[in-house]
């Protein structure tokens, strides 16, 4: 009976970092969505809290009234979609951690991504050809904005995904998701290794989103255990450097100048939000379940798809996660500004990563208040082994 047991819980595990991996390096064809989102409800149904709260029951009855109000135009992908939400929030929090996690699965998908990332930089011809085959698309609008014939880093790259938005939003999310994992335990050479593998893909992507809160991450973890003042004012003297050699990309250019990519996102909301009357008082407070308006962020896609009464409760998630988070950890919360310029919830794959990571970040939090003892690798302990 002991080897059954041991055995099911392999498989749950199993399964826990297969729902990590196949958003990594699986295409968005509705098979792909499919095995997704499936994993991911086995997963929920596995490690999730199915105790009924106050901020749960809210929220079922808001998908309720969603879909009886919006029922008759309900289409196959947006019902898995919302299953997936659904779940997603009433089982919140996944009772998953470092131990759980198996980071063996988070490096071959960061291994798998930068390897064909690397052969979209160089222009290989078998990898667009591997690409056409496994990942399909109709056309790659992002390929044809630029001359193939020349590498330079004010090109912009997007490995197997061909949006370079989505390969720097993904490799920023596994990226935080690792650093979760290996919190509590020394910094290896193979964590530097694999860790600057992702730094490269979000590089190459030249998303400013993911480079923004990359960099304002990656300096708030690193500074939390390099305490000593040398170390201190090397780091620091590293920023300039950084700031100077990518001055003349895209990553710096951050002003949301007139017919910018953020200017182009605010004009569909206001467009979108300009056609709404006083008789559209039910899509303005509970939405469409649709999505055939491409925002392009969160708030436009929530707003169009769950209406302003499901905007406002996904903000009172995201603050009440932030705010009853450790000290120690609240600055990787700051990952969920990617809602402001791109899409973690209404994105079948980034929301199955932003609640893998919440939940992580929840595991953690009570680690550390449990223990409250100093981190294994302190300021004096915190070395590459």
């Amino acid at each position: 009976m002991k080897n059954i047991k041991f055995s099911k819980q392999k498989i749950k595990i199993l399964i826990l970092n297969l729902s990590v991996l196949f958003p990594l390096i699986l295409n968005n064809s509705t098979l792909s969505q499919i095995i997704i989102i499936s994993f991911f409800c086995i997963t929920a149904v596995f490690y999730g809290d199915f105790s009924l709260t106050i901020s749960k029951l809210i929220f079922l009855m808001l998908i309720l009234f969603s879909i009886v109000f919006n029922i008759p135009q309900i289409e196959f992908k947006n019902a898995m979609r919302l299953l997936q939400i659904t779940l997603g929030f009433m089982v919140f929090p996944l009772a998953i951690n470092a131990s759980t996690l198996n980071i063996k699965f988070i490096r071959f998908g960061i291994i798998y991504v930068t390897i064909f990332a690397i052969l979209d930089i160089l222009n290989v011809p078998l990898f667009f050809a591997f690409r056409e085959i496994v990942y399909p698309i109709e056309f790659d609008a992002w390929g044809a904005g630029f001359d193939r014939t020349i590498i330079t880093i004010t090109n912009r790259y997007g490995s197997i995904f061909y949006n370079p938005n989505l390969l720097g939003q993904s490799m920023l999310l596994i990226y935080i998701l690792y650093l979760v994992i290996i919190f509590q335990r020394k910094f290896t050479k193979a964590d530097v290794f694999f860790l600057s593998c992702n730094i490269f893909c979000i590089l190459a992507s030249g998303s400013r989103t993911a480079f923004v809160i990359f960099g304002f991450i990656t300096f708030c973890y690193f500074m939390q255990f390099y305490r000593n003042r040398i170390k201190y004012l090397l780091i620091m003297g590293l920023i300039p450097l950084v700031v100077y050699v990518l001055s003349g990309t895209r990553l710096l250019d951050i002003s949301n100048t007139s017919g910018g990519s953020m200017d182009q996102k605010w004009q569909i909301l206001f467009g979108y939000l300009e056609t709404l009357s006083y008789s559209d008082s039910i899509v303005i407070l509970f939405g469409t379940l649709r999505q055939d308006i491409q925002f392009d962020n969160d708030l436009g896609n929530i707003i169009y798809y769950l209406g302003f009464l499901g905007l406002l409760y996904v903000a009172f998630f995201y603050l009440y996660e932030g705010l009853t988070a450790s000290r120690k950890t609240s600055y990787f919360y700051s990952f969920l500004l990617v809602s402001y310029g791109a899409t973690l919830l209404i994105n079948f794959k980034f929301f199955i990563f932003t609640m893998i990571i919440l939940s992580a970040l929840r595991s953690l939090t009570k680690a550390l208040k449990a223990t409250r003892r100093p981190l294994e690798h302190s300021a004096e302990s915190f070395r590459v082994i």
